[in-house]
């Protein structure tokens, strides 16, 4: 059986990278992009994940699942990913998928249970036994800093596409605000990898 994939895709660095990185080594027909609404405030997000799919000629999912905003009565839904691998998991096994792919970094982790190592090799064990499947989550960027993710992009030479084309913006305008904590995390590692690329050269 040809693995199958699906990706978690935000419309971010990590996940824009890791989508192209599989493009790198997988035929596209068998790759297929998720986005998950869970508030109102991704619009741009949306945006973004569709023109680069569209750009990559990747086929793209999106479900609404704002009710995730409603339950925790707030914008920041805690343990996100476990809802978000729930529900692909639901609609991989259902649609021919045996892999989903997600984009956690080592940045990620270093705030978030449900970006470590643990809870993904935990979520596959409770996952296998809950949906009675053997769909694998992967998460391939788990040990990469958002600078080592920069190298990754500049690797595929896709640098400037990832950095013109994601949005990482909490304010979701029509351009990133450049001062919230997120944009801040995209400048900085990306100007630290330029500065360590320049100095190789």
């Amino acid at each position: 059986m040809n693995s199958k994939y699906l990706v978690l895709l935000s419309g971010g660095q990590d996940s824009v990278t890791c989508l192209l990185d599989l493009i790198s080594k997988v035929n596209k027909k068998d790759i297929c992009a998720i986005l998950f609404l869970y508030d109102s405030q991704v619009k741009q997000c949306v945006e973004r994940a569709k023109n680069i799919c569209k750009n990559l000629q990747i086929e793209h999912k999106i479900f609404d699942l704002s009710v995730l905003s409603e339950l925790s009565n707030h914008n920041i839904v805690s343990a996100r990913n476990l809802f978000f691998l729930a529900a692909a998991t639901l609609y991989a096994k259902n649609n021919g998928f045996n892999k989903i792919v997600i984009g956690l970094s080592k940045d990620d982790y270093e705030c978030y249970n449900d970006c470590k190592k643990k809870f993904i090799d935990d979520a596959n064990k409770l996952f296998d036994y809950a949906f009675e499947t053997n769909i694998e989550i992967l998460s391939p960027l788990l040990n990469l800093t958002k600078k080592e993710i920069w190298a990754l992009a500049d690797s595929l030479g896709k640098l400037d596409f990832v950095y013109n084309n994601t949005y990482s913006c909490w304010e979701n305008k029509e351009k990133e605000c450049g001062e919230c904590f997120s944009c801040k995390l995209k400048e900085k590692s990306y100007n630290e990898y330029i500065k360590t690329k320049s100095n190789k050269n």
